[in-house]
């Protein structure tokens, strides 16, 4: 497997609030940006890979 390497700023980060709601997650940057994104997915996902 050919590793590729990756250029991170790590004064850069991401922060995912999922909540309490089945269905919206807030994300926030340190530059300021911040979204809403339909979070039935992720969460779906994250159960799952708790459950291993």
């Amino acid at each position: 497997m050919e590793r590729n390497k990756q250029d991170l700023d790590i004064n850069q980060a991401l922060s995912i609030y999922l909540g309490t709601a089945n269905n919206l997650a807030a994300c926030v940057d340190t530059l300021g940006n911040s979204l809403l994104i339909d979070a039935r997915s992720m969460k779906v996902v994250n159960q799952l890979w708790n459950q291993n």
